[in-house]
């Protein structure tokens, strides 16, 4: 049986985009990684919840890395373990964080990952009175310094960066 892996880029928690087309058409053993600003681990409430239980129940993989617009408090709180070679917070079922500097080896293929971001409205949620700014967002140097020694162990050698 083939199967494949589908990237897509930020979803920013809009329900809309876990309907399209080309998503329903994923089958048992794709891979669909999100490239940041996965948006639906945010408030914690029963709708986000569903959400999160519905995509766990796929029967594909559903994986994302953080961007630069994530709840990180939230994000911090599920158990980290690992997968398909790197280090995630598994979420729900099949519903994966993965995390900054990993590599993962999915269908044969490498893939090294690292999220977060600078905000380019950073200054604007700051001053806002209900806007929301995580520190997190911004790689740390020991997550720099995890992916350098992930990429140097593995020779430089993956097939792609996410």
């Amino acid at each position: 049986m083939l199967v494949l892996v589908y990237v897509t880029g930020d979803m920013h928690g809009d329900e809309n985009r876990l309907y399209d087309k080309s998503i329903r058409k994923l089958k048992e053993g794709d891979t669909l990684i999100i490239c940041g600003d996965f948006g639906f681990i945010w408030t914690g409430d029963d709708k986000e919840k569903k959400i999160l239980e519905y995509l766990g129940s796929r029967k594909f993989n559903v994986c994302f890395i953080d961007g630069t617009h994530e709840n990180y408090d939230q994000l911090y709180k599920y158990r980290e373990t690992y997968w398909r070679g790197g280090r995630v917070h598994r979420i729900n079922g099949n519903l994966y964080h993965m995390c900054r500097g990993q590599i993962f080896n999915i269908e044969g293929m490498r893939f090294f990952t690292f999220g977060g971001g600078e905000s380019d409205d950073r200054e604007l949620r700051l001053d806002d009175a209900k806007g929301i700014w995580y520190r997190d967002e911004l790689p740390t140097p020991t997550q720099l310094e995890i992916g350098a020694r992930n990429l140097d162990e593995a020779g430089l050698n993956v097939d792609y960066i996410i």
